[in-house]
This record gives structure tokens, sequence and C-alpha cells, in this order.
């Protein structure tokens, strides 16, 4: 039974070690903020298994918080279409991204919001 459980972690870290590869070199190769940023979301949400991923930028100074940004990556879009719409018209305060960021480091494994 050990030789199993280190078996998957060593395939498990052997994978995002890959994903962290793939996420460096795309960003190396000069294709683009944008299309680097789209590229890794699809890259994290199929190594971690998520059908949702979605990238937030910092507002401005006086705003404070997060505003949603046009990049996604989803499964099935269709699926999802109502969600996109509702999270692109809400900006993240600060007390909500402490709690998104607290949330995660609780439970590694996803966060529904």
């Amino acid at each position: 039974m050990q030789i199993n459980k280190e078996q998957r972690d060593n395939k498990k870290e052997y994978s995002f070690t890959q994903l962290h590869k793939d996420i460096a070199v795309s960003l190396n190769e000069n294709k683009g903020l944008e299309e680097a940023m789209r590229y890794s979301i699809q890259r994290v949400c199929e190594e971690t298994g998520w059908p949702v991923g979605h990238i937030y930028f910092p507002a401005g100074k006086t705003e404070g918080g997060l505003v949603p940004s046009p990049i996604w990556f989803f499964e099935d879009a269709a699926k999802f279409e109502i969600f996109r719409k509702i999270t692109e018209a809400t900006p993240l305060a600060w007390a909500k991204v402490c709690q998104v960021v607290y949330s995660r480091m609780v439970n590694p494994h996803g966060l529904w919001m």
C-alpha cells in the first residue's frame, strides 16, 4: 500500500511540475499577456479537473478589490453561461477577496462563489 501512495504522490508532483513548466514556456513564447493567461488558466483547470476557471484583475486604486476579466476557461461554456454573466458584472471588494484567499487556503480543492 505504501508504494501505491508514493507512486500517486510522485505522479501528482510530476504533473504539477509539468504544469509549471508548460506555463513558463507559454509565458516565454511572447504571445501576449492575455493569451498566456488564457493558456495558464486552461492548463490549471485541466490539471485539477475544474470545469471553470476565471482570472480577475486588480481594480483601480480608488475602487480597490478585483474586477472580472474576459479571460475564462470552460469545459462546457453553455452550461455556465449564466454564471459567467453574473460573475462578469460583479467586482470583488477587498473583504471578499480576503475571504476567497482564506477559503482557498482552507480548502485547496476549489471554491464556488
